[in-house]
């Protein structure tokens, strides 16, 4: 019964009243299912195409460029009023060191702890296609639609 363990009891005089107490719950082992994301909010989007351009040292740091007020716009289109850089970051869906851009299309508040789960499967991506066991468009294609299902494939944890 999904991970939970059930007690009926039926109730004495002929009431018929039928309590379900559950003795035990615990939560499956799943991937972070990208809480918050709105695809219609961060469809994502790509700044390049170009392995051999993202696989260069330091390429995702040279092209870094979302201002505050781009960050506080991400914010504001989510609804979230509250936030500070231990409850939530403004990431890229697309990440840079996998050709994204800094679009406002490729952010969202990505809650914390969510985003060193997804900073892993970052970088496992990246290390996939700069090795050749993963072609790029595939990888920004798999990043956008769901970040956490590519995490699985690549063995992240």
């Amino acid at each position: 019964m999904n991970g939970k363990q059930y007690v009926v009891v039926a109730a004495v005089a002929g009431i018929g009243l039928i309590l379900a107490v559950s003795l035990s719950h615990s939560a499956p082992a799943v991937a972070p299912q990208q809480t918050l994301l709105n695809h219609q909010l961060t469809p994502g989007m790509v700044m390049t195409t170009d392995t051999a351009l993202i696989c260069q040292k330091g390429y995702a740091g040279s092209v870094r460029n979302v201002p505050n007020s781009i960050k506080n716009q991400v914010f504001a289109e989510y609804g979230v009023t509250k936030h500070s850089g231990s409850t939530y970051e403004v990431d890229h869906l697309i990440p840079l060191e996998l050709g994204g851009a800094n679009d406002i299309k490729n952010l969202w508040p990505e809650p914390a702890p969510e985003f060193h789960t997804k900073d892993r499967v970052e970088n496992a991506a990246h290390d996939a296609v700069c090795s050749g066991r993963l072609d790029l468009p595939e990888a920004q294609q798999k990043m956008a639609e769901n970040w956490a299902d590519l995490g699985v494939q690549l063995g992240v944890h």
